[in-house]
Parts: C-alpha cells; sequence; structure tokens
C-alpha cells in the first residue's frame, strides 16, 4: 500500500509510505522484507463524521506488523488527538513521525502530540523522517526582509531540545521493516495551477518555489 501527497513547491518535497511490497518499474529494488498486516486510519482532513472534527491537514496513523507510524501531524494542535479519542485510537505506540513537506497544516500538531503522548510513553515520537529541502528558507518577496515562511527550522530547534531526531533523505529508504521513503521527488512537469508567491532559497540563490 502506499500513500502520497502532492504539494506545490519547485521539489516535490514529501515523504511517501511504502509499505508491503514495490510497485513494479519504481526503479526501487524490491525489499527483503514484506509486511504481513497493514492498518491506515486517518485522523485529519477535511472530510469527518460522527464525534470527529475536519480541517485543512492532514495525517494518518499507519500501521505495519504492530508498528506505529505517524504521517504528518495535522494543521491544529488538537486535531489529530481529539479525532483519535473519539475513534478509541491509541497513538503512544508511535515512536516514529514522517512529515510530507513544511506546510503548517501538516506540522503543526506535532509539538502537542509529542507532549500528550509522553504522559503515556516516554519513547513516544523519538524519530522525524523527512525529504532532504524540508529546512530550507522560505520567503514572500514582498514581505518584509528576514520574514521566515518555513516554520519547521524553528520547530525543528525545539524538539530536537526534547529529544527528538530529525532523520533527512536525498533516496528511496527502508526506514523500518517493509516501510520506505522516497526522499525528494523532483516534478517531471512544469506546473503553474498554483500561487507562485513563495520563493526558496536553493544554494544561496532566491527561486520560485
Amino acid at each position: 500500500m502506499t500513500k502520497w501527497l502532492l504539494a506545490p513547491m519547485r521539489f516535490y518535497i514529501r515523504v511517501v509510505f511504502i509499505v508491503a511490497l514495490i510497485l513494479p518499474q519504481s526503479g526501487i529494488a524490491e525489499p527483503q522484507r514484506v509486511a504481513e498486516a497493514v492498518g491506515v486510519t486517518i485522523l485529519s482532513s477535511n472530510l469527518a463524521n460522527g464525534n470527529t472534527v475536519g480541517e485543512w491537514g492532514f495525517s494518518a496513523l499507519v500501521k505495519v506488523d504492530g508498528r506505529c507510524v505517524l504521517f504528518d501531524a495535522g494543521r491544529h494542535p488538537d486535531t489529530v488527538i481529539r479525532n483519535a479519542a473519539a475513534l478509541q485510537v491509541d497513538l503512544s505506540c508511535v515512536t516514529d513521525v514522517v512529515l510530507s513537506h513544511f506546510h503548517f497544516d501538516h506540522t503543526t500538531g506535532l509539538p502537542s502530540l509529542i507532549s500528550d503522548l509522553r504522559k503515556r510513553n516516554s519513547n513516544a515520537i523519538r524519530r522525524v523522517h523527512v525529504a532532504k529541502g524540508m529546512f530550507l528558507p522560505r520567503r514572500t518577496p514582498w514581505k518584509p526582509a528576514g520574514e521566515q515562511r518555513n516554520e519547521m527550522i524553528a520547530m525543528r530547534e525545539s524538539l530536537k531540545s526534547n529529544g527528538v531526531e530529525f532523520l533527512e533523505y536525498s533516496e528511496p529508504t527502508e526506514i523500518l521493516p517493509a516501510v520506505w521513503v522516497t526522499g525528494p521527488v523532483t516534478r517531471t512537469h512544469e506546473e503553474k495551477t498554483y500561487s507562485r508567491a513563495i520563493e526558496v532559497n536553493i544554494n544561496g540563490e532566491w527561486v520560485v518555489d
């Protein structure tokens, strides 16, 4: 099973779960380990029912052979926590988080999740996996100089002081048995169907993100 998100950026700064079998002709060698039991629970999206709440964001719990990985952390600090409680999903098993990209609607819930889950499991969320380029500076050209658009830069420093390790990937890597991330995925076709208001600093040069 594969889960992915697209982000309108110069490089698709995203991380992909590749669970169980790798797709044929993907250019990735077939892994030695294959998952036997996989489950995905959506914890943040723009759709909700029952006692859950919706938001413009995303998060999902992925369970692979008893291991728990959280894919993205939602937009608001408490959305994932509230929806997990409403769905009776125990997130204290989560040791690893994969962040697809730096946008706040996929990352804001991470600090509060760490604080909440470590009340029940001191080893919860010890590793965060991201694609190379996640922490590049970004700006809006017409706003005051020095105003940072990538909130993950400051968040990383805060969470590192709380015992969280950030791991960056530049190529496909198996992060847990039968769970893979792609690293950055470059854009094949130029896209212009979104606002190009943000610039990213690559090797000292500001370019459209």
